[in-house]
């Protein structure tokens, strides 16, 4: 029993470590040596925007930016006022402000109109 509960648990380490790295495969990509900078929402610099994009796909929150501009950080809290705004897709936010975050975090989102709904 005891070595059935032990293979369980090393099979499971095995999965857990295949999975880990075929995650840091699909990130991987092979940039040239080439030097045209490019920095992130921190003013990190990287050699190329090849290099910044493996490193945002190892870590998401990793955001684009202008080198020499240091981007704040987007806001994390709102008040609690019910207010709904929407964006584009018609997502619903519960106030402004909770839109203004998803826009910092993602700027590929846009203001739009509510349907009816409401």
């Amino acid at each position: 029993m005891v070595s059935r509960v032990f293979l369980v648990l090393v099979v499971l380490q095995v999965l857990y470590i295949s999975v880990q790295t075929r995650n840091r495969q699909q990130c991987s990509q092979v940039c040239t040596l080439k030097f045209k900078p490019v920095c992130d929402s921190t003013g990190k610099v990287y050699r190329s925007q090849c290099v910044l994009d493996v490193a945002i796909c190892n870590d998401p929150s990793i955001r684009p930016g202008v080198c020499g501009v240091t981007q704040p950080e987007c806001p994390r809290f709102c008040p609690e006022v019910y207010q709904p705004v929407c964006d584009s897709t018609g997502t619903v936010y519960s106030n402004q402000c909770f839109l203004n975050i998803a826009i910092c975090n993602d700027p590929s989102i846009k203001p739009g109109a509510c349907g009816s709904s409401f």
